[in-house]
């Protein structure tokens, strides 16, 4: 289940999967994948996808009083049941049928390759003797939050490892940006992050395959 789709069953404009969870965390983790799929689509010059961007701000509003009583407080949980606009439902629609579809299912070989490029982080991160201690936890933070969504997906929702990914690509890169010890981190990308997005992505192609996990460097988007 791709992100779009993920959303189209939360406000009921899809039948809902058996089985899947709708919570706080997970709706705003699609949500997020939905404005990179914009931005993605939007590159390769598909302009449909940039004129959707309109539609982002009513897609947030509408999730975020999702998860709001009447009282005023917020739960986890959804609290009340909230429907977006036809015009909303469409981009939805148009993301889930054509956006980059990237298969981010977790054989025994994929979850190799994620745990490799994982310890080789960790090992930069603690070779990095420049960095702030709150970036390096922020960094290992991010690692431990891949980790967790490679045990989550197997829930079916697999963009929550694609959020994951991407969100860790892109303190890699604010990591990078600020190091004093930029060989360090120019090692780690060609040791180990254009491996793993060569492996891992391999049907769609490296340069696709980091562009879809939102990898926040200049180094891994698309021209």
């Amino acid at each position: 289940m791709n992100a779009a789709e993920y959303l189209l069953e939360f406000f009921n404009e899809e039948t809902r999967a058996d089985g899947v969870e709708f919570d706080l965390r997970r709706v705003m983790c699609a949500i997020s994948e939905v404005g990179r799929q914009l931005d993605g689509m939007e590159s390769m010059g598909v302009s449909r996808f940039g004129r959707y961007r309109a539609a982002m701000p009513e897609l947030w509003e509408q999730a975020w009083y999702s998860f709001r009583s009447a009282n005023g407080a917020f739960s986890f949980t959804p609290a009340d049941e909230r429907r977006v606009s036809p015009g909303v439902t469409f981009m939805l629609l148009d993301i889930r049928d054509n956006g980059l579809s990237i298969d981010v299912t977790l054989d025994d070989g994929r979850r190799r390759s994620v745990d490799d490029m994982l310890a080789k982080v960790i090992e930069t991160v603690n070779e990095d003797d420049t960095l702030s201690m709150s970036l390096k936890a922020y960094v290992v933070k991010l690692v431990h939050e891949v980790r967790l969504a490679m045990d989550l997906s197997r829930a079916g929702c697999d963009f929550e490892l694609s959020d994951a990914l991407a969100r860790l690509m892109d303190g890699i890169g604010k990591a990078e940006s600020v190091s004093g010890k930029r060989s360090v981190w120019e090692k780690l990308r060609e040791d180990a992050i254009v491996p793993f997005t060569s492996a891992f992505f391999s049907a769609l192609g490296a340069a696709v395959g980091a562009y879809a996990i939102g990898a926040a460097s200049g180094q891994y988007r698309l021209p």
